[in-house]
Protein backbone atom coordinates (compact mmCIF):
# COMPACT_ATOMS: atom_id res chain seq x y z
CA UNK A 1 0.00 0.00 0.00
CA UNK A 2 2.83 2.42 -0.77
CA UNK A 3 0.64 4.30 -3.28
CA UNK A 4 -1.67 5.64 -0.58
CA UNK A 5 -1.95 9.44 -0.66
CA UNK A 6 -2.72 11.47 2.44
CA UNK A 7 -4.50 14.81 2.47
CA UNK A 8 -4.68 17.19 5.38
CA UNK A 9 -7.80 19.23 6.00
CA UNK A 10 -7.15 22.17 8.30
CA UNK A 11 -10.35 23.48 9.90
CA UNK A 12 -8.59 26.71 10.85
CA UNK A 13 -7.93 27.59 7.19
CA UNK A 14 -10.67 28.91 4.92
CA UNK A 15 -11.12 28.08 1.25
CA UNK A 16 -9.90 30.73 -1.21
CA UNK A 17 -12.96 30.24 -3.41
CA UNK A 18 -16.01 29.64 -1.18
CA UNK A 19 -14.52 30.87 2.14
CA UNK A 20 -15.78 27.85 4.09
CA UNK A 21 -13.55 26.41 6.83
CA UNK A 22 -11.71 23.18 6.16
CA UNK A 23 -9.14 23.90 3.48
CA UNK A 24 -6.45 21.60 2.15
CA UNK A 25 -2.79 22.61 1.84
CA UNK A 26 -3.72 24.25 -1.48
CA UNK A 27 -6.11 26.56 0.45
CA UNK A 28 -9.15 25.12 -1.35
CA UNK A 29 -11.79 22.97 0.31
CA UNK A 30 -12.22 19.44 -1.02
CA UNK A 31 -15.36 20.39 -2.97
CA UNK A 32 -13.78 23.38 -4.74
CA UNK A 33 -10.54 21.46 -5.39
CA UNK A 34 -12.46 18.61 -7.05
CA UNK A 35 -14.35 21.08 -9.27
CA UNK A 36 -11.07 22.69 -10.36
CA UNK A 37 -9.52 19.30 -11.13
CA UNK A 38 -12.55 18.21 -13.19
CA UNK A 39 -12.58 21.51 -15.09
CA UNK A 40 -8.90 21.10 -16.02
CA UNK A 41 -9.46 17.47 -17.06
CA UNK A 42 -12.30 18.48 -19.39
CA UNK A 43 -10.23 21.36 -20.82
CA UNK A 44 -7.36 18.97 -21.60
CA UNK A 45 -9.77 16.48 -23.18
CA UNK A 46 -11.32 19.19 -25.36
CA UNK A 47 -7.88 20.44 -26.35
CA UNK A 48 -6.90 16.94 -27.52
CA UNK A 49 -10.15 16.58 -29.48
CA UNK A 50 -9.52 19.90 -31.24
CA UNK A 51 -5.99 18.83 -32.18
CA UNK A 52 -7.32 15.61 -33.73
CA UNK A 53 -9.84 17.55 -35.83
CA UNK A 54 -7.18 19.83 -37.35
Amino acid sequence: MSNVKTITIDLDKKCKKCHKPGALDSLYCLDCASKIILKRMYEERDKKKNLKRN
